[in-house]
């Protein structure tokens, strides 16, 4: 042969070899048998074992005619005039296999990657391996597919997949590329929206650019999304994290810091002034120049209730403040 057989997985099957490109199959047991003999290639398959799995209440006969139909299909497909019979499909009376010479997958080239960035001596050979890996997984193995095997390698492979992205976050994080960590994190939270934890990177970031409407607004998706189809409430780790950016104790780099940023990475958040349609609030102590101590005590209340619900300070004497929201619906729940 001239070149192997390119198959993706990843977001979908299809088969690449020159300019030649196969997309579509005779039907979808054929292309879930093809995916299946890939899953790696070069592993002798019994014939029993296929039929029992693709046409599981068929008699053994009929089994077996579907099954070769099935094959026949395939060489049709990856065995073209000028491609020598069985070079690609290798098929016995008792077994079926791919060979692995004549085919390489996605997946193979994702986890060869995976692989060299955690055995990377270098940091420039660990960057350049994890970049591969994240470019090579387009999307979850094979969607649509529900049949145990792909279950179990689709759930294996996504947690690769997020292994790669909280790397390449921590060293988009420790280059100061903030717009990089965002990126990598929304395509993190794409991959498995139900991944919490994807979920609070996302969330995080958001805070640390100075969008804090938009973190807390992933938030109130997030608590919606895991209720609606997991029945549960967002964990106290995310609830921590929510908590310390409503106050505004939250500090940007935190996470980094913990792996082994420097100090200078814990700033705190700076509270955005409100653009658009800005609702005003002032406050006054009666009396407030006799008042004394008991006056500046409530205006400093005060200024914890405005700050917990995202005002911004624009003027403060002594005895009153004004503060400016984004929302009259913050300016009314903070009194």
């Amino acid at each position: 042969m001239d070149s192997a057989w390119r198959i993706e997985l990843l977001g979908g099957l299809r088969a690449s070899r020159d300019r030649r490109a196969v997309n579509r199959f005779k039907t979808r047991k054929v292309g879930a048998l093809l995916a299946f003999l890939a899953s790696p290639p070069g592993r002798d398959h019994p014939r029993e074992t296929l039929i029992e799995w693709l046409w599981p209440d068929c008699d053994p006969s009929a089994g077996r005619q579907s099954l070769s139909q099935a094959l026949s299909s395939l060489r049709h497909q990856l065995e073209p005039p000028g491609v020598a019979p069985g070079a690609v499909l290798a098929a016995t009376r008792t077994d079926v296999r791919l060979e692995a010479r004549s085919c390489i997958t996605d997946v193979m080239e994702f986890e060869s990657a995976a692989r060299i960035a955690r055995t990377a001596r270098g940091k420039a050979e660990k960057r350049g391996a994890l970049e591969r890996a994240f470019s090579l997984y387009r999307g979850e193995l094979l969607p649509g597919h529900y049949d145990d095997w792909a279950l179990h390698e689709r759930d294996r492979l996504v947690e690769i997949f997020h292994s790669v992205v909280e790397q390449l976050i921590a060293a988009a994080e420790e280059e100061r590329d903030l717009p990089r960590a965002l990126d990598l994190a929304r395509r993190a939270v794409e991959a498995d929206p139900l991944r919490e934890d994807a979920h609070r990177h996302l969330i995080r970031l958001s805070a640390e650019s100075g969008a804090i409407d938009v973190a807390l607004r992933r938030y109130r998706r997030l608590t919606i999304l895991l209720r609606r189809e997991l029945g549960v409430a967002p964990s106290a780790e995310t609830r921590s994290l929510v908590r310390a950016i409503e106050v505004r104790s939250f500090a940007p780099g935190a996470a980094r810091a913990e792996r082994g940023g420097t100090a200078e990475g814990r700033r705190r958040v700076r509270i955005p002034m409100p653009a658009g349609t800005v609702s005003f609030l002032f406050a006054e102590t009666a009396g407030a120049g006799e008042a004394g101590a008991g006056a500046r005590e409530a205006i400093e209340r005060a200024r914890g209730v405005i700050g917990h619900h995202g005002g911004y300070e624009t003027r403060r004497a002594e005895g009153s403040l004004l503060a400016a929201f984004a929302s009259p619906r913050w300016r009314a729940t903070a009194w």
